[in-house]
């Protein structure tokens, strides 16, 4: 059974069994202590499998990454991957979250897809079915050591799918590349707003493993360096999500919880001028005049002269500064707000 603490050994041909779970736990521990180290104490790892997973948000870039442990009851006698199903599950509900609206989202793990009659380390199929089902675009992982890209199909109804990527290696030796196969490693581009995308995959072109050289790879269907794929459209309409998140964000920022609203609007601003004028409020309420400086500037509309005029001063930003004054929509308006604005900064400026 896969969650079983038995194991088979066919070199002694007896069972084995996982006496002192604490202990099993424990063979992650390196990995945990490294992992907090590497995030400086901001990010911290579990070793109980069932929070084995993170997410990494890139608002900006409208993607969002669930990072599953697909090592799951894994050991030298129970080679096979698996994702502690708790993961995929909660890692699906922090991503219905209002702020990860309209986000495409990829899984990432280790242990590929598939494997020979022979082999049995390689993620259960169910677990995929699982990851499309919870609205994941595209999937990422390694451990076989050579570039391929598979469009995995949602088997229970619909046209939905998930691609599926996996990588090279960067240092594996020759004795643990599959044969034919040379180091590898992929470069992914993203158009999020057409849901393309293209695969780069860049091969080691010599022979000496210590001094790798690298070069262009060659997808052996197509005879070019890339592979193009169709990226699956999320099913939560961003629209709709939106709104609702723009709505959270406005009772948070009645109830004064000005930093939690921030997380929700900088995604919303560049698109939403309501989520941009209450996330500069937000800013204001919380000093954040770094951000203000950087985000507001120029300013778009002439109540954001004032604020954005107050921020680059208290970052001495002064050619900055200079530059908006001197701006048509600033220096020609006759905004009260705009002309308390030069009447304070013009000769601050000349001093």
């Amino acid at each position: 059974m896969p969650n079983s603490s038995l194991r088979w050994s066919w070199q002694d041909l007896c069972f084995y069994e996982v006496a002192d779970r604490d202990l099993y736990l424990a063979r992650l521990d390196a990995f945990c202590t490294f992992y907090r180290r590497f995030y400086q104490d901001e990010r911290t790892y579990s070793l109980e499998p069932s929070k084995q997973y993170d997410i990494f948000d890139f608002p900006d870039c409208g993607i969002a990454f669930a990072a599953f442990n697909s090592c799951c009851n894994n050991d030298p006698l129970n080679t096979r991957g698996a994702v502690h199903p708790d993961c995929v599950a909660g890692a699906a509900s922090k991503l219905r979250a209002p702020q990860f609206a309209g986000r495409l989202l990829l899984a990432v793990w280790h242990h590929g897809t598939s494997g020979g009659p022979h082999q049995s380390d390689y993620l259960d199929a169910d677990t995929v079915q699982s990851l499309i089902d919870s609205d994941f675009s595209i999937g990422l992982h390694g451990h076989q050591h050579k570039s391929q890209v598979i469009d995995e199909r949602f088997r229970f109804g619909g046209d939905r799918k998930m691609t599926v990527i996996c990588a090279g290696s960067l240092s594996v030796g020759p004795a643990g590349l599959p044969a034919g196969h040379s180091r590898t490693y992929n470069m992914i581009q993203i158009d999020t707003d057409n849901l393309r995308g293209r695969l780069h995959v860049r091969r080691m072109q010599n022979e000496t493993f210590d001094q790798p050289i690298w070069g262009r790879g060659q997808w052996a269907s197509t005879g070019e360096s890339f592979a193009d794929f169709a990226v699956q459209r999320p099913a939560r309409e961003a629209a709709a999500s939106r709104a609702a998140m723009l709505g959270q964000a406005e009772r948070l920022v009645r109830s004064r919880k000005h930093r939690e609203a921030i997380a929700l609007l900088r995604p919303l601003a560049r698109a939403e001028p309501l989520a941009r004028r209450l996330l500069l409020e937000c800013y204001i309420e919380v000093d954040a005049t770094r951000a203000i400086a950087d985000e507001f500037y120029p300013p778009v509309a002439i109540g954001e002269v004032a604020p954005v005029a107050d921020a680059l001063w208290a970052e001495k930003e002064y050619e900055k500064l200079r530059t908006m004054l001197g701006a048509a929509n600033v220096r020609d308006s006759a905004d009260p707000g705009a002309v308390e604005v030069r009447r304070r900064y013009l000769g601050r400026l000349k001093t």
